[in-house]
């Protein structure tokens, strides 16, 4: 009996022996790598929710700026449009239904008297002496033009009389002396009015409009 209560009480200490110097450090290191690798591990997740984080904030950013950059063409092409709209109605409306008043206008005969008239008187009033010369339209009668006019008007013509040219309508009136044109055919009268009205036309079609920016 005390041989076997002996020979248990070795193996007992050497299972004891056993688990002090071989299971018990193993298990210290198992939770050390087990420990380790949780805090590894929580680093990696921490650090893949930063990356992803950061990827979504980049993401965000780069949509952010393509939206900027659409808006800002898309404004653009907007003003081009309005801009390309206002030059048409304008051309279209404005500059043909000028064409046409003038044009009417600047081909009767009384019209293209008092243009002349107007032009003589002016030089005379400011005593300047110079041969004059009137030239109007070939479509129109020198006749009648010359029976609108006055006779003082006609006596300051070298000709005695209008000379018809080349112009569409309007007048011209040559200072021969001085080689100076004084030009109001149709052309520069059309350029003088649409100088001055043609921003009055813009404010009155455009501003408060469809087409206003």
């Amino acid at each position: 009996m005390e041989t076997s209560e002996h020979g248990q009480d070795k193996v007992k200490k050497i299972c004891e022996a056993l688990k002090n110097e071989t299971l018990d450090p193993a298990r210290r290191e198992a939770e050390i790598i087990v420990k380790d690798a949780n805090i590894k591990a929580e680093k990696l997740i921490a650090n893949a929710k930063e990356k992803g984080a950061e990827m979504i904030a980049e993401a965000k950013k780069k949509i952010a700026q393509e939206k900027a950059t659409f808006e800002s063409a898309l404004k653009m092409g907007a003003r081009q449009t309005v801009e390309s709209l206002k030059q048409i109605v304008e051309k279209e409306f404005f500059n043909k239904e000028l064409t046409k008043l003038i044009d009417g206008e600047m081909k009767k005969p009384e019209v293209v008297a008092k243009l002349v008239e107007a032009i003589v008187k002016a030089i005379d009033k400011e005593g300047i002496e110079a041969d004059l010369e009137a030239i109007i339209p070939k479509s129109i009668s020198a006749e009648s033009v010359n029976s609108a006019l006055g006779s003082a008007i006609i006596d300051r013509l070298k000709a005695k009389g209008v000379v018809l040219g080349e112009i569409e309508g309007g007048a011209e009136v040559k200072m021969l002396d001085a080689h100076l044109t004084l030009d109001i055919s149709d052309e520069a009268l059309k350029n003088l009015l649409a100088d001055y009205i043609r921003d009055d036309f813009r404010e009155l079609i455009f501003n408060n409009s469809a087409l206003s920016n």
